[in-house]
């Protein structure tokens, strides 16, 4: 490669355009805490994403946010969601459970049954008794 070569190729460079950079959104929005719980309880409860969204108020436009704009920004929340709602009720549950108000005792049965498999059981049971006047027999049906 001659001297002239190299110019040449340096010159090639410096004319050449810089690769376009990507640009940031001027207004790009960010959502704050408070946001961010509430679209986790509405997804957590059940709602829409299209629904969630709704509550979700842009500042710059005051119109509530694109669909797609908050599927990018609130998609952690819109993953954990249900796993967190199910925690926060079950916590909840146990809690309720532990107590002595109202109500601890059911909410302890339904978790007995719910998580720890146990069940109602009918079962009958049979007695003989050898009396006097010949055998007894009792039948005895348990519910409980």
């Amino acid at each position: 490669m001659s001297v002239t070569d190299g110019k040449r190729a340096a010159s090639k460079k410096a004319l050449a355009k810089p690769a376009a950079k990507r640009r940031e959104p001027v207004n790009k929005f960010v959502p704050s805490n408070d946001q961010r719980q509430l679209v986790t309880l509405s997804l957590g409860f059940g709602m829409t994403e299209e629904q969630a969204r709704l509550l979700i108020i842009s500042p710059r436009t005051g119109e509530p946010v694109a669909l797609h704009t908050f599927k990018k920004v609130f998609a952690a929340e819109r993953e954990a969601a249900a796993a967190k709602m199910e925690a926060m009720l079950a916590g909840k549950l146990y809690g309720h459970a532990m107590g002595t108000g109202k109500g601890a005792v059911t909410a302890g049965i339904f978790l007995l049954k719910a998580k720890f498999g146990y069940r109602d059981r009918t079962e009958n049971i049979e007695v003989e008794h050898d009396a006097p006047k010949g055998k007894m027999r009792f039948t005895m049906k348990m519910e409980g």
